[in-house]
């Protein structure tokens, strides 16, 4: 764990304009169309050993390979093939790093580039903080 945070995170798509959105708020809140079972499964984790989970966001629309913004998720909510999930702590990505250079929880690689799905869980990188 570095600086709080656990072992793996989310990655995952967002179009910039709500990007920016959040970032003038600091918080935000996100709802997809896929469930994130097993991103709510170790965010439950992440909390009861008192773990902060990270969120990195690229952008859909443009450019998914480039990691903007990161937050720390508070939850993570199915419903059905539904999810909503909500983040504060959002801030910018210091330097440059691309959606290909974090390795997936399962299988054990780093994200193929073009990897276009909704969310992907991966380990928290090193760099981020």
């Amino acid at each position: 764990m570095r600086h709080g945070l656990y072992a793996f995170c989310v990655s995952t798509i967002v179009k910039k304009k709500t990007l920016k959105q959040f970032e003038a708020k600091g918080s935000g809140q996100i709802t997809e169309n896929s469930p994130w079972v097993t991103g709510a499964v170790l965010l439950q984790d992440a909390q009861k050993i008192g773990a902060e989970m990270p969120v990195i966001f690229s952008d859909a629309a443009h450019d998914a390979e480039s990691l903007l913004y990161w937050a720390v998720l508070r939850r993570i909510n199915v419903d059905g093939r539904q999810t909503v999930v909500s983040f504060e702590k959002f801030s910018r990505i210091r330097g440059r790093h691309g959606r290909s250079s974090l390795t997936r929880r399962s299988p054990r690689e780093q994200i193929k580039p073009n990897y276009r799905r909704p969310y992907a869980i991966c380990e928290t990188p090193e760099w981020l903080s």
